[in-house]
């Protein structure tokens, strides 16, 4: 990561300027008084005119005067030796200082003897017009690095100015190097410090104010970045385990925590990335807590996949054998139970699991196939079926009767006997049709008038053969009924129990008309009594 800049960190404007000599006051004046002469002055003597001193107030004098010439000519020579010292000095600017001092110290000292007088003051004027040259030279070196650092103080300046239109962020940076720059940069000419200076403070305060109002919106943004780190730490950290029993819901709730992870990829937005950083350790914190526990999972349903992939490997073995079943009710029931516990049953082992699937689907698929194609045809016999039962309702509703009862009753029965003997109509026709037919053969029976040539027709027979198949059909119709009970309370398929129902409407169907046969000939063979 990049290293930062602190977005509170302004830059110091109170830029320390390396003191200057000031002036030209180590320029030697030209004009420097002249070292006096040594020579002694003359005294005129008059011996008759001018009182004498006394010989020995002479004499103190003298040898007083001549001590302090020579202290004088002992100090001058140490003088010498150290102006001659300063001046092996490479940097001028240490060296005018002490040089000034040494001259005005020459200066106040007095005479030296007279034997001395011209060599010392020789060497002395010489180390002087030697200290003057490497003055001028000094102050003129000075002025060119005055020019020179006011030049490169100036380019300075210019960069600055081009910060005010950069990238507030690179700019700041950028300003930090300018101001290690401006300290390392000589001082300018006394006159132009100042001015200059405050040229340059300014453009650093409006650098400053442009970087304080883009750290205020920083400082908003990071309150953004830090609620959106939070929030997906919060999601991550509150996962239940408990609740994800299945893979699909592992796996789902897998894919949002994966997708909490666009806060915190590696971005170069350095508030951003400081946010990142902050947060980073805790997300990850979560985020391995919850792929532990997704792990520990996966672990424990190995077993567990293992069961279900034998559970229903033995589901598809029993599908492959009624794959080629024709008994459509049975089979599709148990079919459908497979399906049930099918999907009731886990996952198996992943690379096997749509195998296994794909091979029950495609059984299943052939199977009810082959039951559409069947039932297709089943469909269009039971359209003829009630077609040919209308046409026999017809028949009888118009039947014209001879007058002969007997020959109309069989000719009668013979279509009853027809129609019954056609099955299987729609089912939702089936009440209907039997009601119009019940009214129907009801008028017509009634209309037949059995006389005794009737009861001839061995009616004890009839009636015994009718009151059979009578007794017969209502015993089955008696076992289906306690089919369908059992079927209903054991939850059974209603295809099985629609099956049963249609079978005993048929029957019912079937006892009517027997026991209207079987009115039919006790009423005619009452009539043909009373005659």
């Amino acid at each position: 990561m990049e290293a930062q800049i602190t977005p509170n960190a302004e830059i110091n404007d109170n830029v320390t300027i390396p003191n200057e000599n000031e002036g030209n006051e180590n320029v030697i004046n030209a004009a420097e008084e002249q070292q006096p002469s040594d020579a002694e002055a003359q005294t005129t003597t008059n011996t008759e005119e001018v009182n004498e001193p006394s010989n020995e107030n002479s004499e103190e004098k003298a040898t007083q005067s001549k001590k302090e010439m020579e202290d004088n000519y002992s100090k001058k020579q140490e003088i010498l030796s150290k102006f001659e010292e300063y001046l092996k000095l490479d940097d001028l600017s240490k060296l005018v200082p002490p040089c000034k001092e040494l001259i005005q110290e020459w200066k106040n000292l007095g005479e030296v003897p007279e034997q001395y007088a011209q060599e010392i003051n020789t060497k002395f004027s010489k180390l002087r017009d030697n200290f003057r040259e490497k003055n001028n030279n000094y102050i003129a070196m000075r002025e060119y690095d005055f020019e020179k650092n006011l030049s490169l103080k100036k380019e300075l300046i210019e960069k600055a100015k081009k910060l005010l239109e950069q990238d507030i962020t690179s700019a700041v940076k950028d300003l930090q190097k300018l101001h290690a720059e401006w300290k390392e940069t000589g001082s300018v000419a006394p006159s132009l410090r100042e001015e200059i200076w405050e040229e340059f403070r300014q453009l650093s305060s409006q650098i400053n104010q442009k970087y304080q109002a883009y750290y205020e919106e920083l400082k908003e943004k990071e309150k953004e970045y830090a609620e959106q780190r939070n929030n997906a730490c919060v999601f991550v950290e509150s996962i239940d385990f408990t609740t994800l029993k299945t893979f699909k819901e592992w796996n789902e709730k897998t894919e949002e925590v994966i997708a909490t992870n666009v806060y915190f990829k590696k971005t170069d937005n350095p508030v951003e990335a400081r946010v990142v950083a902050k947060y980073f350790k805790r997300y990850r914190t979560a985020c391995d807590k919850f792929f532990e526990a997704k792990k520990i999972f996966q672990k424990e349903q190995k077993s567990t996949l293992q069961a279900n992939f034998e559970a229903k490997q033995a589901i598809l073995n029993k599908a492959k054998e009624l794959k080629n079943s024709t008994n459509w009710n049975s089979t599709t029931n148990a079919l459908i139970e497979m399906q049930k516990e099918w999907n009731s049953i886990g996952p198996a082992p992943r690379k096997i699991n749509e195998t296994l699937h794909t091979q029950f689907r495609e059984i299943c698929d052939y199977f009810f196939a082959k039951k559409s194609e069947a039932y297709k045809d089943r469909i269009e016999t039971e359209q003829e079926n009630l077609k040919s039962k209308l046409e026999l309702i017809e028949k009888i509703k118009n039947f014209e009767f001879s007058g002969n009862d007997e020959e109309d009753f069989s000719a009668l029965k013979f279509l009853c006997d027809q129609y019954q003997s056609i099955k299987s109509i729609p089912y939702k026709e089936r009440e209907n049709l039997y009601k119009k037919y019940k009214q129907i053969t009801d008028e017509q029976f009634s209309k037949i008038r059995m006389k005794r040539k009737a009861a001839q027709m061995s009616f004890e027979g009839n009636i015994n053969k009718l009151r059979t198949q009578y007794d017969n059909v209502k015993q089955k119709l008696i076992t289906y009924e306690n089919n369908i009970g059992f079927f209903m309370k054991g939850g059974k398929n209603n295809s099985i129990i629609n099956e049963l129902e249609r079978k005993i409407t048929d029957l019912k169907e079937e006892l009517t008309i027997l026991q209207n046969q079987i009115d039919s000939l006790n009423e005619s063979n009452s009539q043909n009594e009373e005659k």
